[in-house]
């Protein structure tokens, strides 16, 4: 597929609809939402309330720990937020990522 010129992402995007939850990295807060598309870097997400979508989380693919992903809000507008994919984790606590550990 043709990558559009004016897109400046480093990797390609592919569409999903895919439902997920975003925890807080403390594990105490979760909030639903959709993946509305994915690349190796970051993703697109759906949510009915982006005021409280905090800067880093911790996106859950799955009930459990796992998959899940640690990221950081890039851009929200109306109902939805590109998120990063972090190469580094911080400490998380109870629910959150394990210290060490890539998601």
């Amino acid at each position: 597929m043709p990558r559009n010129p004016k897109d400046k992402r480093r990797s390609q995007r592919r569409p999903l609809r895919y439902p997920a939850r975003i925890v807080s990295v403390d594990g105490r807060e979760t909030i639903p939402c959709v993946l509305t598309d994915v690349s190796q870097t970051g993703a697109r997400v759906r949510i009915e309330d982006d005021g409280t979508l905090p800067d880093d989380f911790i996106l859950r693919l799955a009930e459990g720990n796992r998959p899940r992903r640690v990221c950081r809000l890039v851009w929200r507008a109306k109902s939805q937020a590109g998120v990063r994919f972090e190469k580094e984790e911080a400490e998380a606590g109870s629910g959150g990522v394990p210290p060490g550990r890539i998601a």
